[in-house]
C-alpha cells in the first residue's frame, strides 16, 4: 500500500465515522424533541404556574410596609481600642431604606449580593451627603442620627 492509498483509505474511514455520527445525533435530537413534544402539554402550565406564583410572591414583598425608620439618617458606632465612639459628631453613615422593585443598586454586584426585595438597607451617602449606590445590611448596631417626626 502506497502513502496515497493509505490517505485515501483513512479519508474515507474518517467520512464514514462523521457521518455515523451525524446520523446518531440526528436521532438522539429527535427522540428529544419527541420527549419534549410528548411531555409539554404537562410541563408547559406548571412552568406558568410557577412563574406566576413567583410573581405574587414578588408582589407581596413588595407591599411590606417600610421600616419605621425608613428615610432617616442614621450612624453606626465603629471600634477604637476599647470603647465604641461616635466617628464623627458631624458624619452620617447612610439613610434607612426598604428595598422595592425599583430600587437601583452598583452594577458591578452580583444577584447573590443585592437583597431581596422587602429587605431594609442603609443607603450609605457619599461625601456630598447624597446617598450613593453602596449600601449595607441593617444587621449592625446602627443608631438614628435624628429624631423621627411624630
Amino acid at each position: 500500500m502506497t502513502l496515497d492509498e493509505a490517505k485515501a483509505a483513512l479519508r474515507e474511514a474518517e467520512t464514514a465515522l462523521c457521518e455515523a455520527e451525524r446520523e446518531r445525533d440526528r436521532a438522539a435530537g429527535a427522540a428529544r424533541n419527541a420527549v419534549r413534544e410528548k411531555f409539554a402539554g404537562q410541563i408547559n402550565p406548571l412552568r406558568e404556574a410557577a412563574a406566576a406564583a413567583r410573581m405574587a410572591v414578588t408582589q407581596v414583598k413588595n407591599a411590606v410596609p417600610d421600616h419605621e425608620w425608613e428615610g432617616l439618617k442614621v450612624f453606626r458606632m465603629v471600634s477604637r481600642g476599647y470603647s465604641f465612639q461616635r466617628l464623627s459628631p458631624s458624619r452620617v453613615e447612610g439613610i434607612v431604606e426598604t428595598v422595592r422593585i425599583g430600587t437601583r443598586f452598583a452594577e458591578n454586584l452580583s444577584h447573590y449580593s443585592t437583597p431581596e426585595i422587602g429587605d431594609v438597607i442603609v443607603r450609605l451617602l457619599k461625601k456630598d451627603g447624597t446617598p450613593g449606590l453602596k449600601f449595607e445590611n441593617r444587621d449592625k448596631d446602627w443608631k438614628l442620627a435624628e429624631e423621627p417626626a411624630s
